[in-house]
């Protein structure tokens, strides 16, 4: 028998930092996820950003990433950029989970 955790499902609103090959496919694979219902793509490079919000139906893109995570749709954020090229490698309250916090405590 499964027992009731008292967990509540949200729906995701997602930050993909980077829109290179590994942000790219984050971001494919969340947009068919059932659970997310927002995507703000951000990069350097705004044209590959506004490229890969066509490909995942994103709804924002911005050239800053803090622009994108400061998105009230957003409660989760995937980091997929080096660490040279994302000033959102700090931490912040903008979000409840990012996949880059791990290394920051």
């Amino acid at each position: 028998m499964i027992e009731k955790t008292g967990l509540q499902r949200k729906d995701i609103g997602l930050a993909v930092i980077g829109a290179g090959r590994i942000g790219s496919m984050r971001a494919r694979l969340a947009s068919a996820h059932a659970g997310v219902r927002f995507i703000g793509i951000a990069d350097t490079n705004e044209v590959a950003a506004k490229a890969l919000a066509e490909k995942c139906g994103a709804s924002v893109t911005s050239a800053d990433s803090l622009e994108i995570i400061s998105n009230p749709a957003i409660n989760t954020v995937i980091v997929a950029s080096t660490s040279t090229s994302s000033r959102c490698c700090r931490p912040c309250n903008s979000a409840s989970m990012c996949w880059s916090r791990s290394r920051l405590r």
